[in-house]
């Protein structure tokens, strides 16, 4: 009687155990998500580029999810404190960080900080960004070159106002400058939306932007644009040169997109991936993109993961053309 009652009582402890173990491991169950907000990190200010397109994505992405998406702005060190903070965070699903060449390329490159390339997993791009080298418009300045021949005659006088010293401006304002032979005064702001307002008020001279930054006020001709980094469809700054035309070799055209700390579920990376493709299929949200100047472009996981790492590397050269490497 008590063996039966043994064997009886193991069973249903079996059965009970089973049932629990195929509970919580059924394909539908494990892979719901999101089932709660998302916080989408943005390291620099708010009305930059980067967190416009940021919460252009957001928007368009809530609806797909069925979840918020919350931009939160985390400003300071260049865009190093809100890239730090995204890497160091838990790798659940619901921090998510919006990355470009500054954060994810070149910061833990010229500077000491505690993540690497290997702390991020790329989920999607989902725009690209074009650069332009702008100066305030009461500037002597009618070129590009008048530009250069001034700062020759005037080293350290004009100030370029840059959105932290591992940022993707100042690193292509960077490159512009060593290779105009040219020495202009570095002035670090909180990003690209706070140095426009400092350049309309005439405390700084030239910055290199995006256009989501810049365009408003070149069109309003409050702002002057003297080069871009390259053509694009309509003709909309007719008679600017590209950087190339003028003679500069390098890289000035500038991305965003979606990481996620290391150690993130595969689901979570797929569902992100999914939703933001889903988005290039909208006209609404190609519009919602170039409404704040940005083209909505996309790259996959993988192909992200590979654009980044030749990024990385193409622009490890340049670091060290530039001496900018961290010791």
């Amino acid at each position: 009687m008590k063996n039966r009652n043994k064997k009886r009582i193991f069973g249903v402890a079996s059965i009970f155990f089973v049932s629990l173990v195929f509970g919580l491991f059924q394909p539908g169950e494990a892979q719901e998500y999101p089932t709660k907000p998302i916080n989408y990190i943005v390291p620099f200010a708010p009305g930059g580029d980067t967190d416009l397109s940021a919460r252009v994505w957001a928007d368009f992405a809530s609806k797909i999810l069925g979840q918020p998406v919350v931009v939160v702005n985390k400003t300071g060190g260049g865009g190093i404190t809100g890239t730090e903070f995204a890497a160091q965070s838990k790798p659940d699903g619901y921090t998510i960080f919006a990355g470009g060449p500054g954060p994810i390329t070149i910061s833990m490159q010229v500077n000491k900080v505690s993540y690497t390339l290997d702390s991020f997993v790329p989920v999607a791009r989902i725009m690209v960004g074009q650069c332009g080298l702008v100066v305030r418009t009461n500037a002597p300045w009618k070129t590009e070159k008048e530009l250069v021949q001034d700062a020759k005659k005037n080293p350290g006088k004009f100030i370029f106002g840059a959105p932290g010293v591992a940022s993707w401006p100042t690193f292509a304002g960077k490159q512009w400058e060593k290779q105009a032979g040219i020495h202009l005064k570095i002035v670090q702001h909180q990003g690209s939306a706070p140095i426009v307002t400092a350049m309309l008020g005439g405390h700084v001279d030239i910055t290199f932007a995006y256009a989501v930054a810049w365009a408003p006020q070149v069109r309003a001709g409050k702002l002057g644009l003297m080069a871009v980094d390259a053509h694009v469809p309509g003709g909309e700054y007719p008679g600017v040169p590209t950087f190339e035309e003028l003679g500069y070799k390098g890289v000035f055209t500038g991305w965003a997109g979606i990481f996620m700390p290391k150690g993130v579920s595969d689901y979570a990376v797929k569902k992100l991936a999914e939703a933001t493709k889903k988005m290039m299929d909208n006209p609404e949200f190609i519009q919602a993109m170039r409404n704040v100047n940005c083209t909505a472009s996309y790259l996959g996981p993988e192909d992200l993961t590979n654009h980044v790492k030749k990024q990385y590397a193409d622009l490890g050269k340049i670091v060290d053309e530039l001496g900018l490497r961290a010791k």
